[in-house]
């Protein structure tokens, strides 16, 4: 079957079924209007949920992560992964300790609303798990212009 022809099954199959649901909401008398409205809550509490168990999630792995002084060598490694990967604003203070620095971070994650991407959720979960991938990291690291995006990215296909 050619595209087009391919193209014009679809929408005749896209126009029966927008018929029988039209038939259905006219039958029962459905208002859909107010079905819409209440699958967007229902999508929103979902949505807002799962980013909500992302952040907890990443609360419990991220200290350990963070104590490795091979991954990050300097309090500013912290702070440079809390402000590009976690979109934290970081104040920089030279008489922060390591452990303040780690606590400020999981303490302003924790009060975050900012939308946590089940990618970096996945690839520091792999990271927390797999200390070869962890020591492959170190080495990356290490590297002139490392990229946490890409080590992220990286992460995730490896999973794959």
């Amino acid at each position: 079957m050619t595209k087009m022809k391919r193209k014009v099954t679809d929408i005749r199959e896209f126009v029966n079924i927008l018929e029988e649901i039209s038939w259905i909401i006219d039958r029962k008398s459905i208002d859909l209007s107010e079905m819409i409205r209440k699958l967007k809550e229902v999508t929103n509490g979902i949505k807002s949920q799962s980013n909500e168990n992302s952040i907890t999630h990443l609360v419990g792995i991220l200290p350990s992560l963070f104590m490795d002084r091979e991954l990050f060598v300097k309090n500013d490694d912290l702070l440079d992964f809390a402000e590009q990967i976690l979109k934290l604003k970081a104040k920089r203070s030279g008489n922060r300790s390591r452990t303040e620095s780690i606590g400020w971070i999981v303490c302003e994650l924790s009060k975050s609303d900012e939308c946590i991407r089940q990618d970096l959720v996945d690839a520091l979960d792999e990271l927390v798990g797999n200390e070869e991938k962890k020591n492959n990291l170190k080495k990356r690291r290490q590297m002139p212009n490392f990229s946490w995006n890409e080590a992220i990215a990286k992460l995730n296909e490896e999973s794959l």
